[in-house]
């Protein structure tokens, strides 16, 4: 087991163990928060999903500091399914603030994150659960998009920072380390990913993994169900398993990388799938919407050719063009244009791009606006190609069903009971290297100490998603069968606020229009003074026992892009107060 730089003591565990089964050992206040807008008490409430349960200890803890201080706080808990469901509409009920986590790339060159960050069609992102909107981080997401110079690049990531830094539509506290286990008596040279072992979508410990004495069976915990087995991609990326189940059933142009530690750059290197390699040139091209001659970039993909779908139909570039056409943008049969439906007005952030198959294995992707060229699109690792010869025929939005859970991949669909399990079995026709494991189950356990459990029993080898608490270390560290290991974690956990109300912004977009005294979260200074008050190097100490590091944004320290002149908002309630009173807000009983 990797060594830790320092472990927390008896006696920070009894403190730990206090703190979290009594109520705040200062007491209720005599005196609370006043908002200057309405001269009423700020009550705020935190929502908390009841996995992972570091999520709960840290709930607890956010409202101890913020009662401490004055602030009306509370928390609850809901299932994870309801909650993500919750967070993902922060429109139709959702959440005041809430605790997340998201897993941004180790290059952030165009990371998905800062997508997830804005709201640029004024809607509320996919990913956007705190309805935050900044115009000015909106133009920059767009320059980082197309910009194709790292340097100019850098300095706009740089300033993005700074602006979710100061703004803080989330307040980001922790980078946990990752914790895993797994049993080493059935299944060796699992790969550890930076980020932990079969983590989100490392696909690489269940197609490397070595059998001992024989295993041909691998069982893997994972705490969610998918909603469902469409072939709807943002409908899987909601979980772990519908990453696992786009990659292993259905397949991508390319597969996350196998990072290997010191080697981050690494992160969005090209590795193929069912792309084998591409070129990137500057052509003049019939534009299809305004059919005048454009200079477009053109991104020429040359497809793997031998591979079969399950059924043994051939894959080709017309899956592809059908795909991206149909299942990754919305559904109108026939049209040129893909990802959004192109909108008249030209606007030049929008991203538009169009099909052209050259012949049966290359197929060109033609963008109306150049995008970065050093790095292949990151959808080409997070979006299935789905069968055309299944879906097209339908007269329906392919996204809607599951197109008979056929895909490319190096195992096929056997039967799954909901929110209980999944059967896969190997593809004996896979165009790569099969993998040792000829049977993958996968077992919903959304316990974390039913996980450890089966674990502990044999009944699974390991498990995805949610670190083990370090409570479980010794206990898993001291059977000859179980490996431990520590790993620098991916995930950002944070504490978001939604600033959501009628009125923030209006149906053209425009916007926001600050209402505090509606939603008391958007007045920056509340949200500001609430970072300064939570003592985040506690909730690591208490609830994450020392595993674990502060952080200031979605890049990772370690990272040459990461902005060195942040603010940390470490503890600090006298500043808290100070900045509070100079807004206008005051104390009374």
């Amino acid at each position: 087991m990797k060594s830790k730089k320092w472990l927390i003591g008896l006696g920070m565990a009894v403190v730990l163990v206090v703190a979290f089964a009594l109520p705040s050992c200062t007491g209720q206040p005599t005196e609370w928060l006043h908002s200057p807008y309405t001269d009423e008490k700020v009550e705020l409430t935190l929502t908390v999903p009841t996995i992972p349960s570091d999520y709960v200890d840290m709930a607890h803890k956010i409202v101890e500091d913020l009662q401490d201080f004055g602030i009306d706080a509370s928390y609850s808990t809901m299932d994870h399914t309801t909650y993500v469901e919750k967070i993902y509409d922060p429109i139709e009920g959702g959440l005041e603030m809430f605790i997340y986590g998201l897993d941004p790339g180790y290059d952030p060159w165009s990371d998905w994150i800062w997508g997830a960050l804005s709201d640029w069609y004024g809607m509320g992102n996919y990913w956007n659960g705190t309805y935050w909107y900044n115009a000015t981080f909106d133009e920059l997401y767009w320059q980082n998009y197309h910009a194709s110079n790292l340097s100019e690049k850098r300095d706009i990531l740089y300033e993005m920072q700074a602006i979710t830094n100061d703004e803080l539509p989330v307040y980001m506290m922790v980078r946990p380390d990752y914790i895993a286990a797994w049993r080493t008596d059935r299944w060796t040279n699992w790969h550890n990913d930076i980020g932990g072992v079969n983590l989100w979508t490392n696909v690489w410990s269940i197609l490397d993994a070595e059998a001992v004495d024989g295993a041909t069976r691998m069982d893997i915990a994972f705490p969610a169900d998918m909603p469902n087995l469409n072939v709807d991609n943002d409908v899987l990326d909601q979980t772990t398993l519908g990453c696992t189940y786009k990659n292993l059933v259905y397949e991508c142009l390319g597969r996350c990388t196998k990072i290997e530690e010191g080697h981050e750059g690494d992160a969005y290197k090209f590795t193929p799938a069912l792309a084998v390699s591409y070129t990137v040139t500057t052509e003049n091209r019939i534009h299809p919407v305004y059919n005048t001659m454009w200079e477009a970039q053109v991104w020429t993909i040359e497809l793997r050719e031998g591979v079969k779908w399950h059924d043994g139909e051939d894959f080709t570039a017309y899956d592809v063009e059908y795909t991206a056409k149909n299942v990754w943008s919305p559904w109108e049969p026939d049209k040129p244009v893909t990802w959004e439906a192109y909108e008249e007005s030209g606007d030049e952030n929008d991203l538009q791009w169009w099909i052209n198959v050259v012949d049966d294995h290359t197929i060109e992707f033609i963008y109306e606006n150049p995008i970065n060229p050093d790095y292949a699109p990151s959808f080409w690792y997070w979006n299935l190609i789905a069968p055309k010869h299944i879906l097209e025929p339908d007269p329906r939005d392919p996204r809607e069903w599951d197109g008979n859970k056929i895909g490319t991949g190096p195992f096929k669909y056997v039967e799954h009971e909901e929110d209980n399990y999944h059967h896969w079995t190997r593809n004996e026709d896979w165009w790569g290297d099969l993998p040792e494991v000829q049977d993958l189950y996968c077992h919903i356990i959304p316990s974390t100490s039913a996980t450890v459990l089966a674990l502990q029993a044999g009944d699974i080898d390991t498990f995805t998603e949610f670190p083990l608490s370090p409570s479980f270390i010794d206990e898993l560290d001291a059977d000859p069968d179980i490996t431990v290991d520590i790993v620098p974690g991916i995930t950002i956990v944070y504490l978001a606020f939604n600033l959501y109300s009628d009125g923030y912004r209006d149906e053209e977009g425009g916007g926001p229009y600050l209402e505090p005294e509606v939603n008391p979260l958007q007045d920056k200074v509340l949200r500001q003074a609430i970072a300064y008050v939570i003592d985040a190097e506690d909730i690591i100490d208490m609830v994450y026992q020392g595993y674990g590091e502060m952080v200031d944004n979605f890049v990772y320290p370690e990272s040459p892009n990461h902005n060195p002149d942040l603010e940390m908002y470490e503890a600090d309630t006298a500043k808290a107060r100070s900045m509070l009173e100079a807004a206008g807000y005051y104390w009374a009983e």
